[in-house]
């Protein structure tokens, strides 16, 4: 089964509750698998090239549409 992003830490906006101003995360070290790429990574049984593109795709085109200033991830 594929983990699932628990609905209740869901800002109003969509973005998670975790999330701090600066964009970095609250919980890091204790979050949750979906949002560990390595074992989500292993849990799709995905190329690991293939599954960081991919990742790092969305966390780009999600910074541009949110607006954010930052370093984007080399595809």
């Amino acid at each position: 089964m594929i983990p699932q992003w628990p609905l209740e830490l869901l800002k109003e906006d969509g973005s998670c509750a975790n999330l701090l101003e600066d964009n970095s995360c609250a919980i890091y070290e204790e979050r949750p698998t979906i949002c560990r790429v390595d074992e989500m990574m292993e849990i799709m049984g995905a190329d690991k090239d293939f599954w960081y593109k991919t990742n790092a795709g969305y966390c780009n085109t999600w910074m541009d549409e949110d607006g954010v200033e930052g370093k984007r991830v080399e595809l």
